[in-house]
């Protein structure tokens, strides 16, 4: 057996519950502290504010909002489900790098489904907007990225300017 194939997995894979554990305890929080919530996610009243969205813009935006609302709890189940499963492989005694392997693999499948379903609904927001209000969406997103819970950009988020 590799023993430091074993020891970058398993320090991997704590490094990653310590952190899934640190964002659970202190919440998602935003920029203003406030926690951000499946209801935050639907609620677009800052796009309709900030962009000045048309009565149509909003509607659509809205049921793009739910959409997106429904895929992301259904990747955030998949992850946390295959999360558990591997708390429980890692101290198993039948436990092998194989099964944990494949836990972080289905784990890491769920997160980048949540990340291509928040992309293409970036897309699919910004084709709804007129030319002004997609400069002021863009200019919104690009604010946002890289950003950890406590509202600082992350470590590796190296040439973004604060």
């Amino acid at each position: 057996m590799n023993y430091k194939r074993i020891t970058l997995l398993l320090a991997g894979v704590l490094a990653a519950f310590v952190v899934v554990t640190i964002i659970h305890v202190s919440g998602m929080r935003n920029r203003g502290g406030a926690e951000v919530s499946v209801d935050a996610l639907r609620d677009i009243r800052w796009l309709k504010e900030t962009l000045q969205l048309t009565p149509g813009q909003a509607t659509e935006i809205q049921r793009m909002h739910e959409e997106l609302v429904t895929t992301l709890a259904t990747c955030c189940g998949q992850h946390c489900r295959a999360q558990a499963a591997l708390m429980d492989a890692l101290f198993a005694s039948t436990n092998g790098l194989d099964r944990s392997q494949a836990l972080i693999d289905e784990m890491s499948r769920a997160q980048a489904a949540s990340e291509m379903a928040t992309l293409v609904n970036i897309y699919r927001v910004r084709d709804v907007l007129n030319p002004r209000q997609r400069e002021i969406y863009e200019r919104q997103v690009k604010s946002m990225s890289c950003m950890m819970p406590d509202g600082h950009r992350g470590a590796f988020c190296r040439g973004k300017d604060e």
